[in-house]
């Protein structure tokens, strides 16, 4: 199994480590497109391009993608990309109640989930009358 990230991190090695570590048959290559070192801008357009190259050829292309910079919704409409809400109905395995519903509900694009966020924050808005007592 191949994953294609734009930037390696302590992150994926140590969720590597311990998928393997759980599922012995199984090797996870971790493949980097950047290489050392921080990216400038022109830098990044020629990974985005090599790794839309691959995944549009089929050639080399990974089985788990970091999807950051890539444009989701064009792999989606050239059906490039696994429909997780199909395959997340059929494991009875999949275990819905830990997931947050709601979050991916609002990631969908054209009715189903092709990707899932690696984590998220929440953002609050305060009524400017609620901030005032607060501060008093």
């Amino acid at each position: 199994m191949v994953l294609a990230t734009s930037g390696s991190s302590d992150y994926f090695t140590a969720a590597k480590k311990k998928y393997e570590e759980k599922h012995p048959n199984i090797e996870i290559r971790i493949k980097d497109y950047r290489g050392e070192g921080r990216l400038d801008e022109q830098q990044y357009e020629k990974i985005i391009a090599r790794m839309n190259t691959e995944l549009l050829s089929g050639k080399e292309a990974a089985d788990l993608i970091v999807l950051d910079p890539f444009p989701v919704s064009k792999y989606v409409n050239k059906k490039m990309l696994a429909n997780l809400s199909e395959m997340m109905e059929k494991d009875l395995s999949f275990p819905k109640d830990q997931v947050y519903g709601n979050l991916l509900d609002g990631l969908k694009l054209n009715g189903s989930l092709y990707y899932m966020p690696m984590s998220f924050y929440m953002g609050f808005l305060w009524k400017t009358t609620t901030l005032r007592w607060w501060m008093r």
